[in-house]
């Protein structure tokens, strides 16, 4: 096996499975040493005290560390987000309940040695989804202890940050010098925001908070200045209070899912936002976003606001809609608004259908 070519054995190796790498890792020392680096390239860690004393562990091997190019955090119950994912050893523990909060110190605590990861590239944070499990707000308070153990320190190798169930309680950290340091460095980011979590505080929660959550936000996508793949999405259709104004100079690649639009093209409204990147936004994705309209009037229908696009986002080479909704408040007060999926025709008589046919035979040549 020595006599080979490093390429080929390297080659070999990036062919194998979790089981089969471990196998090689214990052969002999030579295919030790040139199988760990793909053996510890993505660490999965639980919500579990086991798992997380393993991953700090890890990160306290420098010859494990150095090889970690990226970290995945989830449920006990998800599975690994890659097929081949190093998943740090459960040995005993279960998922944290509210009476584990002894327990619960050391996932924040493993979370604080981050730096000790050079070429640390890739951090996906995948919370409990707070309406799916039926948690209570214990759950809140260790997402936010976990975000802050990690944002703790800047990691400049680190290119891409996912956030799936971030609870829209409004948080300090969100505004955080801590938080923008960490944001600087990234190329990709994506923010997945559970609603639901506002039905865990003990206070009424309402739009006002959903508003304040945003607001608390929008300077971290102003901080995205080396981001070229940005994705936001609600659980809920929800209405973000403001864009950033002024464009992130290097985003190619945008994905909106469940976010409202609005029936007015104005500053800090997603088709404005979308609009400051004509130049040079390669690829779009509209998911289930409602156009707005105050006392169900809509002024500008989806067929004019998909128009704009396709006259305007000359750089486009993809775009992909789906779920053209309109919505509006619900006539019994107190209940928020409704969505419907019929379609409002223009007063030239454009429909949706035709002008989305049209922007995606125009992007498509």
């Amino acid at each position: 096996m020595q006599d080979l070519p490093l390429e080929l054995i390297s080659s070999i190796l990036g062919l194998l499975g979790r089981s089969d790498i471990g196998a090689v890792r214990g052969a002999n020392k030579f295919l030790h040493a040139l199988a760990t680096p793909r053996a510890f390239e993505s660490l999965t860690v639980i919500d579990t005290v086991a798992s997380a004393q393993g991953f700090s562990r890890l990160q306290s091997i420098p010859d494990i560390a150095k090889c970690v190019q990226s970290v995945v955090f989830q449920p006990a119950s998800s599975r690994p987000r890659s097929t081949f994912s190093y998943q740090v050893p459960l040995f005993a523990g279960s998922a944290f309940t509210e009476a584990d909060s002894n327990k619960r110190a050391a996932v924040p605590l493993a979370f604080t040695a981050l730096y000790k990861l050079p070429h640390l590239k890739s951090l996906r944070f995948v919370f409990h989804d707070v309406c799916k499990h039926h948690l209570g707000k214990h759950h809140l308070s260790m997402q936010y202890a976990i975000l802050k153990a990690a944002f703790s320190a800047p990691l400049p190798s680190l290119k891409s940050l996912t956030l799936k169930h971030l609870s829209c309680v409004p948080s300090a950290l969100c505004e955080s010098w801590a938080f923008e340091d960490f944001i600087l460095p990234l190329e990709s980011l994506s923010i997945d925001v559970d609603t639901f979590s506002l039905l865990l505080r003990e206070e009424d929660s309402d739009v006002r908070e959903l508003g304040e959550f945003w607001a608390r936000m929008t300077p971290i996508l102003y901080a995205s200045q080396s981001v070229t793949t940005l994705h936001l999405e609600s659980n809920v259709p929800i209405m973000i209070v403001e864009f950033p104004t002024t464009a992130l100079p290097h985003l190619t690649s945008l994905s909106l899912a469940r976010l409202f639009f609005n029936t007015q093209d104005e500053p800090g409204c997603p088709e404005s936002f979308i609009l400051l990147h004509r130049g040079h936004l390669a690829r779009l994705t509209l998911e289930d976003c409602p156009l707005y309209g105050r006392n169900r009037v809509w002024a500008r229908p989806w067929a004019v606001v998909l128009a704009g696009l396709k006259s305007q986002m000359l750089a486009l080479r993809s775009i992909a809609v789906t779920g053209l909704q309109y919505a509006y408040e619900d006539s019994d007060p107190g209940r928020g608004c409704r969505t419907s999926d019929a379609e409002v025709v223009g007063v030239d008589g454009t429909t949706d259908k035709n002008e989305l046919r049209a922007l995606l035979t125009e992007v498509q040549r």
